[in-house]
């Protein structure tokens, strides 16, 4: 199987974005605790919108251009991310701004706003994957596709890796979470990788994080 430079990113994005409107759908406006926690969900989900757009434009499309001769047409692509980006931005602002303990009223118009945005996000991804995706293992060796991925993940910092895999390891197969672990465990500084591992027992069930602490 070749290098999917999209699956674990939109796997922890789908799993982020759909436990968001469960976590809307769920929280109390009288919980404090509980709004507090969906207000940090939502702003970490923002960030994490806004970087996979930003590592898209700047590397993974710019790369794939100046494979097929500039021929490629993304200006449709880059605004729709630009509007996309703009609007869970605008949304977590909405949660922000809430006070302690918000009406319920305002909840839910929040919910109504999540509701119409996400679904629009999870359908941007899809088509990412079935228009790009091929053209990426049409045009680029299994060592290029290596190389964009190493390069998007040099441009982050460990704390945002982190809060990334927060998302996309309990989204995985249990197939998939052993190779990223062995791999991680192999190739990252032993703090990054305790503090993966702290965000995983989290996350995971219990015997799954026992599985893969013995990896």
């Amino acid at each position: 199987m070749r290098h999917n430079l999209y699956a674990f990113p939109h796997k922890g994005l789908r799993q982020g974005l759909t436990s968001l409107l469960s976590s809307l759908d769920t929280t109390d406006a009288e919980d404090q605790c509980a709004v507090h926690m969906l207000k940090e969900q939502a702003s970490e989900l923002a960030f994490m919108v806004k970087n996979h757009s930003h590592s898209e434009n700047e590397v993974l499309m710019v790369s794939l251009a100046e494979k097929m001769g500039k021929s490629l047409e993304t200006e449709r692509d880059v605004e729709e991310h630009e509007k996309l980006d703009k609007q869970i931005t605008a949304l977590s602002e909405q949660l922000s701004e809430l006070s302690v303990a918000p009406s319920e009223e305002n909840l839910q118009y929040i919910r109504q706003q999540a509701n119409l945005l996400i679904p629009d996000l999870l359908k941007h991804m899809q088509l990412e994957e079935t228009r790009f995706l091929p053209l990426f293992w049409q045009y680029f060796s299994d060592t290029e596709l290596n190389q964009l991925h190493d390069q998007v993940m040099a441009s982050m910092t460990p704390e945002q890796i982190v809060l990334w895999l927060k998302y996309i390891v309990p989204a995985l197969t249990p197939s998939e979470r052993t190779g990223l672990v062995t791999l991680l465990k192999k190739n990252v500084p032993s703090d990054i990788f305790n503090q993966l591992m702290d965000v995983a027992e989290q996350t995971l069930d219990p015997e799954e994080f026992v599985r893969i602490s013995h990896i």
